[in-house]
């Protein structure tokens, strides 16, 4: 558009300054033989002189301050004049430039032969415009496009406008939009979108004789150094990290970062034998690392597992899935050590299975095909006027059956999405419990026991986004019971006292779930404050036929009531056992001797 400008104006001040001559001497030529003037004779003299003096001065200036260099030839190639831009973007003065052969002054040698056929073809009177380099007078190349436009003169080709745009800013942004895209702006590394991209080219081109590595690096101790030092010493600890791999690996190796602390390496044209030495070898480059923060010395290590890229092994999910899998299994067993993926390996098979649930889990919670179940909770002592029952979680896989929790929990607690699951559970109970007062009435008394998991409640802004909810959906806290595991609670204890203490500060009743799995929570309940005790089931399924099940059902139910909780005893799911435990005072039973799960009235709309 610029060069299409500059041609427009310049046009301008060509035909300007030729009109005004021809008009003036028409003008001449129009004279009465004694030199007077006709009446219908074209103005001339100074005023017109002048305005159009001061047109031309007004076009030059124009022509002087275009942002595109602009240089006039003759048919020779000769420079004629040449504006500021020009001067400016060559380096050459005015002086210099006139009357030398413009393809002698910019064009550099082994482009000779190009300019001179671009000349050729500009004094046919052709409009061109080309993309290339041009050398500045200091020796350094100057990429330009150059728009070659035909001056005419009645049917003559008088002279040609050569305009160079310089395009060195456009095209060091490209590059640098080109690079942001493909590699990672934390390690300058490729990032996973273009190691991907690059795996996926080397898989299409396998044949049976082909074989590549692929690794995947897992660090062990990052979240160590995170939560001590913070999130600038993690930066750093993975820069430092990806110069030592960078070095280490070599050039045929392509390294990059997937996210977070993990790392991919290809490995062209090495076989898994290969690839597993290159993996030992970076384990104890990694290993002899130290990372220092602040006066703080970090031992780090790494986790590799090792795939083979085959005719056999194709695709990338099941690539990365294997690699996945191997590394993790590394991991499981104590990390800083490698593991080659191999499917016949019973610890790898059952990660690589809870992997393909994780791809599940996204495409249910993504497809909203997740479903809401609930089982009541019977008063084993009295008549109590509040409808118990616990949400239990299901989803309809692609085929619609229905899949119970056990399994899937299991990946979704390994690969971290217990958060997401828990949210959206607690969104969709709200809503049903919701649509029920509106049914129903603040008179129908009901509480509701939502299962939130250890990682749930040690996220920092879990118990904002519940207050969130009671916000939006307006139902009263005491409708809401929380459950946490035994195992949960210790194992993220000050977690757990905070969460604890914020709900019960709301209204909402906690639940501590399968009592007595660990026998080390006792020593806590005095600082877990929680209103049920739920016995853990391994106890109360056999405790009528099993004396030692029905004393350790017995102790947890004495010591709730020492402390002033109610206790909650699971699975019971035989006859009898709803009598004994009646006989011991346990407050209520839930299991499939009171009631299956079934779906919850209010989870739809």
């Amino acid at each position: 558009m610029a060069g299409g400008l500059n041609f427009l104006l310049n046009q301008v001040v060509f035909r300007l300054l030729q009109g005004a001559g021809s008009r003036c001497r028409r003008r001449n030529n129009l004279l009465n033989r004694d030199n007077s003037v006709p009446a219908d004779a074209p103005e001339c003299g100074t005023t017109v002189e002048r305005r159009l003096a001061r047109q031309a001065n007004y076009f030059r200036a124009l022509f002087n301050n275009l942002p595109d260099g602009v240089a006039v030839l003759d048919p020779d190639g000769k420079i004629i004049n040449a504006n500021r831009s020009f001067v400016k973007l060559f380096g050459y003065s005015l002086a210099e430039l006139r009357g030398n052969a413009i393809d002698r002054v910019i064009v550099p040698s082994h482009l000779q032969a190009e300019a001179e056929d671009l000349s050729r073809q500009a004094f046919s009177g052709q409009t061109l415009q080309i993309e290339t380099v041009r050398q500045r007078r200091d020796g350094v190349l100057a990429p330009v496009r150059i728009h070659s436009v035909p001056i005419l003169a009645g049917k003559r080709q008088a002279a040609t406008y050569a305009i160079y745009v310089d395009v060195a800013e456009a095209r060091r942004a490209t590059l640098q939009a080109a690079y942001q895209a493909t590699h990672d702006r934390l390690t300058g590394l490729i990032n996973r979108a273009e190691f991907e991209r690059r795996l996926d080219a080397l898989t299409r081109c396998l044949d049976s004789d082909t074989e590549h590595g692929l690794l995947y690096i897992d660090l062990d101790e990052f979240k160590v150094v995170n939560d001590i030092c913070g999130h600038l010493a993690g930066d750093a600890l993975l820069r430092q990290l990806a110069v030592l791999m960078t070095d280490d690996l070599g050039e045929s190796a392509v390294l990059a970062r997937l996210g977070g602390d993990e790392f991919g390496v290809l490995l062209p044209h090495s076989p898994p034998g290969d690839a597993e030495r290159i993996a030992r070898k970076l384990i104890r480059a990694i290993a002899g690392f130290r990372f220092t923060w602040e006066q703080r010395v970090f031992h780090v290590s790494a986790s590799i597992g090792v795939v083979g890229v085959n005719a056999r092994r194709r695709g990338l999910p099941n690539l990365f899935a294997a690699a996945d899998s191997a590394c993790y299994s590394a991991k499981e067993q104590g990390g800083n050590r490698v593991r080659v993926y191999d499917r016949e390996d019973i610890d790898i098979a059952r990660r690589h299975h809870e992997m393909d649930w994780v791809s599940r889990i996204a495409g249910a919670l993504e497809d909203d095909r997740f479903l809401l179940y609930h089982q009541w909770i019977s008063p084993l002592q009295d008549n109590d006027d509040v409808r118990r029952n616990e949400i239990l979680l299901r989803f309809r896989d692609e085929t619609g059956d229905i899949i119970e929790p056990g399994n899937f929990i299991p990946a979704a607690e390994r690969y971290h999405l217990m958060p997401a699951l828990d949210r959206w559970v607690v969104r969709k109970v709200f809503g049903g419990l919701r649509r029920s007062l509106n049914r129903h009435g603040a008179g129908d008394r009901e509480m509701v026991s939502i299962n939130i998991s250890g990682e749930t409640i040690g996220e920092a802004h879990f118990s904002r986004f519940v207050r969130e909810q009671f916000r939006r959906f307006q139902i009263p806290p005491a409708m809401i019971c929380f459950e946490i595991t035994e195992t949960a609670a210790i194992a993220n204890l000050d977690h757990a006292v905070a969460f604890i203490s914020e709900m019960r500060t709301l209204g909402c009743a906690i639940s501590l779930d399968d009592f007595g799995s660990g026998l080390s929570s006792f020593p806590y309940l005095k600082t877990l404050h929680v209103d049920y005790l739920k016995i853990d089931g391994a106890f109360v399924r056999n405790m009528a036929e099993d004396a030692i099940d029905c004393a350790m059902v017995e102790t947890i139910n004495r010591v709730g009531k020492i402390m002033g909780v109610k206790t909650v005893a699971e699975y019971v799911e035989v006859s009898g056992v709803r009598g004994k435990l009646r006989e011991l005072g346990v407050d209520f039973a839930q299991g499939y001797d009171i009631h299956v799960p079934e779906p919850w009235l209010w989870a739809r709309s």
